[in-house]
């Protein structure tokens, strides 16, 4: 199973860099370090899978009213609000558990004798995708529209 990029295998390990992907034979690794690779890897994806159930489950209550005929509701402003906040809680914690476990397979996996005298120097270049937080002020303002739906509908509403 490949996990961030870094695979065990029973003759080795497999490691992702970019596009290229390494099978190494004999790599000393540093066992506790990997069991706590592995243990931040569960602990990460589990917060996320969870987050991401409680996300569809805002959906399925936006969609509700929606479908009844009554978009501008305030429980509907209120559930694209709280996706807002649960795309940025969930995106934070996988980019952390990303650079986290980079980190670590750098401290696990002994680059110096991977590369041998090929290599004068390398380093590693840490990115972090922030399109979650883009997705999160796009429902934030939605959430906006969706309240001022709703003051104008009740407004509609006292008119008639």
């Amino acid at each position: 199973q490949m996990i961030g990029g870094f695979q065990h295998l029973e003759k080795g390990i497999s490691l992702g860099i970019g596009f290229l992907q390494l099978t190494l034979q004999k790599v000393p690794l540093d066992q506790p370090k990997l069991y706590f690779f592995y243990a931040i890897r569960v602990l990460g994806t589990g917060i996320v899978f969870g987050t991401v159930a409680y996300i569809l489950r805002l959906i399925q209550n936006v969609l509700k009213p929606m479908k009844d005929g009554r978009p501008f509701e305030r429980e509907v402003a209120v559930n694209l609000k709280k996706m807002a906040v649960a795309i940025l809680f969930a995106g934070g914690i996988w980019q952390a558990m990303y650079v986290i476990m980079e980190k670590m397979l750098i401290s696990i996996i002994p680059m110096e004798q991977m590369f041998g005298d090929i290599v004068v120097s390398w380093r590693y270049v840490f990115t972090v995708d922030y399109s979650f937080v883009l997705l999160a002020a796009i429902l934030l303002f939605l959430s906006y529209i969706f309240n001022y739906g709703c003051a104008l509908q009740q407004e509609s509403d006292e008119t008639l």
